[in-house]
Order: C-alpha cells, then structure tokens, then sequence
C-alpha cells in the first residue's frame, strides 16, 4: 500500500533541522526524587510501606532504583518535537523517525491508572481540623514549604495522618511536579483523608495532564534556561522504551511500571543523544529502531480525552506508520522548504527598438498592451531603464562640453594676461 499522502501532510517539526536549541541550554524542574527522602523520615517506615502499596506508589519505587536521569535526552526530544493540534500528546523525532508520548504511553510506563475523570465521583469531607494541623489555609491546598515544616512535627501523628502527609508530598512532587511555593489544588488534596476515594482517582491522568500542560507551553528560546512541571523522569524512559534494543536497561516490572536498575555507580554518567544514536545505526544496519506509539488492550490507538482537537495530519502520520509507509525524508524537505532563499536576477540592459517616448504609448508597452505583439511589464521596465540610460549620456555629454569651454576660456585670458604684461616690461626698457 502506498503512503496516504506527500510530506506536507506531516506535522512540521517545532523547530526546523538544524534550528534546536543548543544542548547547552539548562533544564531545570521540580520532581526531584531526592525529596523522597525526607518523606521517608518524616513519615516513618510503616507508613512509607503502606504508600508504596497505595496507588501513587510507583513514584517510591523509582526513588529506590536510583533512576538514572540525562537532561540532555530530555532536551532533545523536547526541540525535536512536532507541532500538533493535539494538546493531550507530543510528537517528537528520533534520529527523523516520530515516535509519540500521550495518555497511553505514560500509563504503560507509570503503571498508574489513566481511566476518564468520573463527573460523578464528587468527594467533599471537612478538611478544616486536619489542615489546622498542617498550619495552612482551609481554602487552599498546601505546598510544599509547608509540607517541609509538617514532616519535622509529624512524627508522633497516628498512621492515618502521616501516610495522608506522604499522599500530599507524593502528589505536590511527583503527580504535579510543581514549584514548592506552588499549591496542590484543594480538591485533589482533600482526598488524602479519605483512602477510598484517593486510591479509586486517576493520578495517572493528572499527572500526564501536568506534565504535557508544562511542555506545550515551554519557551526554549525566552532565557538561558527553562524549566518543566510534572514527573519529567517520564521523558527519559519514554525515549529509551521508543527505541528496540535497549531493554536491558529495566528490570522487570515492578506493579506495572517499567522501572531502570542501574545505579549512577558512584558519580553521573554523560549522556550524549548523537553518540547513542551512531552506537544504534553501527549495530543495525545503519538504522535506529523506533517503536513509535502503543495502543489499547482493544488496539485503539486514540487515548481518550474530552473536548481533544482532532489533527489530520497526526491521522495520516499514524496511518502511514500502522502501513509501514511512512516517508523517511519528510521533515528533510519540510526543512529545505523553510530555508530555501531564492537568488536575484541580475538585470541585463536590453535596447528595445520599438520604444517611444509618447506618454500613452509608452504606458501601453509597459501594461503589456503593445500592439506588436505585447510587450510584458519586465520589458516594458527595460526600456525605462535605457531611456534613463540614454538620459545620463546627453548629461554627461553637456558636463564635458561645459568642461571644455570653461578650460578655453581660462586659457584665452592667461594668454592676454601675459601679453599685457610683456608689453609693460618693454616699455618700462625703453
């Protein structure tokens, strides 16, 4: 089956080839899974245990298999990504090959429940007392430079609270992502008190939500550095799964996340994508083998969002790679599109000898109304350019006629200047 349409129909690349943003540029974000650490202190072993079992546990687990993260990876699938309509899924390239992060892909990474919201599902409880305890605000939810001060105090809390002060922590740090002075929105942080209702909710949902939020609104060119909200460790292991071959990286699934095993093995390794890259190509036949998307237990490749924007050219791009015909030069001539300039001509004098220098007649050749036959408009400026021509000839002929005259004259009186003067010195002799 041929391709179903010409490469214009592919999404453009975000910036064109050759135009990313320097690797250099700096990455920063808030999803540290250092701070897992004082969550872990603060809340006490038994109710770490009982949150790594709890539905948002996954991101414990990477905290404890000391993810290996690369900004540079990150970078580049983030300036190398397409532009689509879709707000709910990124598009990038791997060595010009697309692959896609959207609702799907991130739940088979995360192992988190990515099921639609429930419209149904309202959940209200008095929060008042608990967040009393917690020194913040009853109508707002905490951050976490609160959070920070409540682990310090929460020692001596019974179960309940403190695993709801790690539910807090887990969702401010990793199912957002957010900046610490940022606020957890208070209906999402009221169902900490609850556990029903906290472990029934999509965090999966959430959490890609605020991850792609962060990046569709990303500026790589704004400063020196830019910074992305949401559980970015998902843009490393979303590259490494797109690329067959390197599965060795994770261990087995731990609760239906994929999560690394290797360890930084004392200090952090570089990472450079082109280096990785020419590795692939040189083991496989000068190729990168790209699994670009996943589908659905039903094969559906379409996650499901309300109110999604439909993009027809991400449908020809999925249909074309669900063919095996996808075109591999797409984004190369895309590219030469943008950046092709075109040369001037340089204008050649040509003597038209049909030319009149009668105001209607001249305004007919011009306008390409000539009788003869039609003079264009670029003739038509031709002859204007000799008439002009033959302008600065007659001027410069006056110039030089003016100039001879002028050196007669002078000669003309020098000669009767020095015959008056001779004439006087005989006199004076005589």
């Amino acid at each position: 089956m041929a391709p179903t349409s010409n490469e214009s129909n592919y999404p453009q690349l975000l910036y064109p080839k050759g135009k990313a943003p320097s690797q250099k540029k700096s990455m920063s974000f808030y999803s540290y899974l250092s701070n897992f650490q004082m969550v872990k202190v603060g809340v006490g072993i038994d109710a770490w245990e009982a949150l790594k079992e709890s539905a948002v546990g996954v991101f414990l687990m990477f905290y404890e298999q000391d993810h290996i993260f690369s900004a540079k990876l990150v970078h580049y699938i983030l300036t190398h990504q397409l532009v689509v309509k879709k707000y709910y899924e990124i598009w990038s390239l791997i060595d010009w090959q697309p692959i896609r992060l959207s609702l799907i892909e991130f739940g088979e990474i995360t192992g988190l429940n990515i099921g639609p919201f429930d419209v149904g599902d309202t959940f209200d409880i008095d929060h008042r007392e608990f967040w009393e305890e917690l020194h913040v605000s009853p109508v707002v939810g905490p951050n976490l430079v609160e959070l920070r001060e409540v682990l310090d105090r929460c020692k001596s809390w019974c179960f309940e609270k403190r695993r709801s002060v790690g539910w807090l922590c887990i969702l401010h740090i990793a199912v957002y992502g957010i900046a610490p002075t940022a606020r957890i929105p208070l209906e999402a942080a009221k169902r900490v008190l609850n556990a029903d209702a906290f472990e029934r909710y999509p965090w999966g949902r959430v959490a890609c939500k605020s991850l792609i939020h962060s990046i569709k609104c990303l500026n790589y060119h704004a400063k020196e550095s830019y910074t992305v909200e949401g559980f970015v460790y998902v843009l490393q292991i979303w590259a490494y799964e797109a690329i067959t071959g390197v599965g060795e990286l994770y261990g087995n699934r731990i609760d239906g996340a994929r999560v690394p095993m290797l360890s930084w093995g004392g200090s952090r390794p570089r990472f450079e994508p082109s280096e990785f890259l020419r590795h692939e190509k040189e083991a496989h036949d000068n190729k990168v083998r790209v699994r670009h998307f996943l589908s659905l237990m039903d094969g559906n490749v379409v996650p499901n969002w309300d109110k999604e924007e439909n993009d027809e050219k991400v449908t020809i791009l999925v249909r074309d790679i669900l063919d095996d015909h996808i075109i591999p030069t797409a984004w190369d001539v895309l590219e030469s599109q943008v950046c092709m300039r075109k040369k001037r001509k340089a204008s050649v004098p040509i003597i038209n000898s049909h030319y009149s220098t009668n105001p209607k007649v001249k305004d007919q050749q011009v306008n390409g109304d000539d009788e003869r036959g039609g003079a264009s408009n670029a003739a038509g400026n031709v002859t204007q350019d000799n008439d002009v021509f033959g302008m600065l000839h007659k001027l410069t002929d006056k110039v030089d006629s003016m100039g001879a005259d002028i050196s007669n004259n002078l000669l003309a009186g020098l000669d009767a200047a020095i015959e008056t003067k001779l004439d006087a010195a005989i006199e004076t002799k005589a």
